[in-house]
């Protein structure tokens, strides 16, 4: 890429290639991966929350959203269930509090919820 550029995961059993966009945290179990990508500004690239399942034949994706207005970045699990990020959005030109930052920076927790038999898991921003 001449600007911008993505993640690729590679299954070493299979061959197989995933872009995944953002660089990937592994959970503490090691079953899963979280990445994240903000990219506000030139848009090179999208903006990007996802969590995948590692299976011995590839990723099962569990969470995406790709949202336009805001973008999360410094991933962190806080356990296996449970993710801390910080939502990224720009901010207003004339912010007399902080005219310097460009950026408004909001502390979040995405949230596995298993539901159990009778619905597929899901995962919920907090």
């Amino acid at each position: 890429y001449y600007e911008g550029g993505t993640h690729y995961f590679l299954n070493l059993t299979t061959g197989a290639d995933n872009n995944i966009v953002g660089t990937p945290v592994v959970s503490p179990d090691g079953r899963r991966i979280a990445v994240a990508n903000v990219d506000l500004e030139a848009g090179y690239t999208p903006n990007v929350l996802a969590v995948f399942k590692l299976q011995p034949d590839g990723l099962v994706e569990e969470y995406r959203v790709t949202p336009e207005d805001w973008g999360a970045g410094d991933l962190n699990w806080v356990n296996n269930g449970e993710i801390s990020f910080v939502e990224y959005r720009l901010k207003d030109a004339h912010d007399p509090e902080h005219p310097d930052e460009f950026m408004k920076r909001t502390p979040k927790k995405l949230k596995y919820h298993d539901m159990h038999k009778e619905k597929a898991a899901t995962w919920t921003v907090e």
